[in-house]
């Protein structure tokens, strides 16, 4: 029983170094990855606004003085309205859809978790 929890310890100091070689791992590419989309995501936003603003100030300009002012007003809102609720549901879509921080690292600790409790419960063979 000692030689087996020797061995076990062996195992669980070489794990740690591994574990954190792996959080370090899977923090960095989560943090790049998000650095990236964080960054694309505000450029488009910005531009997506400057763009939508100076379309619908241009098309306001264009039939003020026309009987299809209201009309163009309310298609341009209702526009947008679709547009709003498209890009909700994506974003909600897309939040569900995301992987975990520490993915890698729990799917790690789970296969380890299962071979310690293997090695650490008692055979039956070993007992008599």
């Amino acid at each position: 029983m000692l030689e087996r929890a020797a061995s076990v310890a062996s195992l669980v100091v070489r794990h740690l170094g591994a574990y954190g070689e792996l959080v370090a791992q899977d923090l960095s590419v989560a943090s790049a990855a998000r650095r990236r989309r964080l960054w694309a995501g505000a450029v488009l936003a910005i531009a997506a606004l400057l763009f939508a603003e100076i379309a619908c100030f241009w098309l306001i300009a264009t039939v003020w003085n026309t009987p299809q002012r209201d009309w163009v007003i309310g298609s341009m809102t209702a526009l947008f309205l679709v547009v709003t609720c498209g890009a909700a549901f994506a974003l909600r879509t897309l939040s569900r859809h995301s992987p975990g921080l520490l993915g890698l690292s729990a799917q790690e600790w789970e296969k380890d978790r299962r071979l310690l409790t293997e090695l650490l419960e008692p055979r039956s063979a070993e007992t008599l």
